[in-house]
């Protein structure tokens, strides 16, 4: 079987979250690079390496969806876009008053939730 590189990290731990989530769906992977990266990180960016995590030719897409699947950034509510940006103003005076309120009580109150804005379709939402 031909093995291909999936993907590249800077460090063992994200390596090893992404070897364990292709196990959990089934994709044997395993990892290259690993003790140079770990004994000299700030080559990674001058010698393109990284440690790198191979899958075989057949499961490279589905694991490409695995790994796209567990992205963790916020995407707009409407149209899924990953075009947003956090809105200021009155949710950080909001936040900053309840941090306080906090610290001057026994328990923490309040729910700051944060309000963000789509810049492809206009639309605000909160998460």
């Amino acid at each position: 079987m031909k093995t291909v590189i999936l993907t590249s990290c800077n460090n063992a731990v994200e390596a090893s979250l992404i070897q364990g989530n292709l196990a959990n769906e089934g994709i044997e992977s395993f990892i290259s690079n690993e003790n140079y990266t770990s004994l000299y990180p700030n080559m990674n960016g001058a010698m393109g390496s990284g440690i790198q995590i191979f899958v075989n030719e057949e499961d490279a897409e589905r694991a490409l969806i695995v790994i796209n699947k567990s992205d963790q950034s916020i995407h707009c509510l409407n149209c899924h876009s990953k075009n947003v940006k956090l809105k200021g103003g009155k949710n950080i005076l909001k936040v900053v008053g309840i941090m306080i309120m906090s610290l001057f009580s026994s328990k923490a109150s309040g729910n700051s939730k944060s309000k963000y804005h789509c810049n492809d379709c206009g639309s605000d939402f909160e998460v």
